[in-house]
């Protein structure tokens, strides 16, 4: 089964959500979105994400352990926060 995911969030205004929240870290802006290729240890065809705690879009670059272990730990220097993280 092929999943086809939206080029953009925009895409999904009106026909899924009325309109796109913003991202809480980053007033007035949407979250992050890009599309990805899937493999074999990371199926994911999308990362969805706010720019985290740094304000910096990293496009969606995630920490290397633990989700939000590394929020915890106050390591967010070149991380966002991914909402489909690796499980």
């Amino acid at each position: 089964m092929t999943r086809e995911y939206p080029e953009r969030l925009e895409d999904l205004v009106p026909a899924f959500v009325g309109s796109l929240p913003d991202d809480p870290a980053s007033p007035g802006k949407t979250f992050g979105y890009r599309l990805k290729e899937p493999t074999e240890g990371d199926p994911r065809g999308y990362l969805l994400y706010s720019v985290g705690l740094d304000g910096i879009d990293d496009g969606g670059a995630e920490p290397e352990y633990g989700g939000t272990d590394a929020l915890r730990a106050g390591k967010c220097d070149g991380i966002d926060y991914v909402i489909n993280a690796r499980r």
